[in-house]
């Protein structure tokens, strides 16, 4: 028991050393270095269906291409794990917010995500 418990501690250590420190990137940027792939894949997709429906709000490209650079590759076969990761953050993002992305206007609830520092609100820029 003492021996797994030291084999996860010792992964969880490597997992979170493994991130990299990235200068001049915000907190919620550096939190979005720390999720999988699937995870930050959504966050992605949900940034854009968020830009879109508000006109206060876009992508912010430089941070999308410098946390692009900061992480490996997509392997094969990740495709529908982040298309699962990105209809449970879009539900959460919607019942977080009483919005519906594609019918309500998401500017107060994109406000909400940057008042908040939440890794979403790292891939959006006031237009």
């Amino acid at each position: 028991m003492m021996r797994a418990c030291g084999l996860i501690a010792c992964g969880l250590l490597a997992a979170c050393a493994s991130v990299p420190v990235v200068p001049n990137l915000t907190p919620a940027g550096q939190a979005l270095l720390a999720l999988d792939y699937p995870q930050y894949g959504a966050q992605l997709a949900l940034a854009q269906e968020a830009a879109a429906g508000c006109a206060r709000y876009s992508i912010d490209a430089d941070t999308v291409a410098v946390l692009n650079n900061q992480r490996a590759p997509a392997g094969p076969g990740l495709n529908a794990a982040v298309q699962v990761e990105t209809d449970v953050a879009r539900r959460l993002f919607e019942g977080r917010h009483d919005v519906v992305i594609g019918q309500d206007d998401l500017c107060a609830a994109i406000d909400g995500e940057v008042a908040s520092e939440t890794p979403l609100s790292a891939l959006l820029t006031p237009a």
